[in-house]
């Protein structure tokens, strides 16, 4: 067997050849992060990414495999999940960086548009998740909006909307 001290005193010298006469109490050689191929293994196994066995090479080599391993991975993170109305993305209009939406609203003499300020959140398909800016029973005007203005006279069709598109949940968070 090498004496692990004969081994470090050898690679020692030419880096600090000042402690050539400082004597050795302890001393560690082995083999860390090895494979028996000598290649680093890369992967997946039963849902969980691996990235190991870099033979010496890890700290040139670790990043690159990370990033590599990182692009394989598909996560999405839900924090939370909200349940409300959506809004069709088209039935919005943005003015200013601030999102709006028409409201028949009955007035006496039949209903006409109102424009609402609306907060929206992610999209969900087709559709905003609404914050902020709808109460139940609130008529969205949905088609038609291109050249509406606020006070202007409507006429309504009601549509029975389906139980799945009346609310969604939606995921808050990326």
């Amino acid at each position: 067997m090498v004496d692990a001290s004969d081994l470090v005193g050898y690679a020692q010298i030419p880096v600090a050849w000042q402690l050539r006469a400082v004597g050795i109490t302890h001393a560690w050689t082995g083999w860390v992060a090895y494979t028996f191929d000598t290649l680093p293994h890369l992967g997946r196994h039963d849902g969980i990414y691996y990235s190991m066995g870099y033979c010496g090479q890890g700290v040139t080599t670790a990043p690159y495999f990370g990033m590599r391993i990182a692009q394989q991975m598909r996560a999405r993170v839900i924090w939370g999940v909200h349940e409300g109305p959506v809004i069709p993305v088209l039935a919005v209009t943005r003015i200013n960086g601030q999102f709006f939406a028409y409201l028949a609203v009955n007035e006496g003499k039949g209903p006409v548009a109102r424009q609402k300020l609306l907060k929206v959140g992610d999209t969900v398909g087709n559709d905003f998740a609404v914050l902020d800016g709808l109460k139940p029973g609130d008529h969205v005007i949905v088609s038609g909006t291109d050249f509406l203005q606020d006070g202007v006279p409507v006429a309504e069709t009601i549509q029975n909307p389906a139980p799945a598109a009346a609310s969604a949940k939606t995921n808050t968070g990326r």
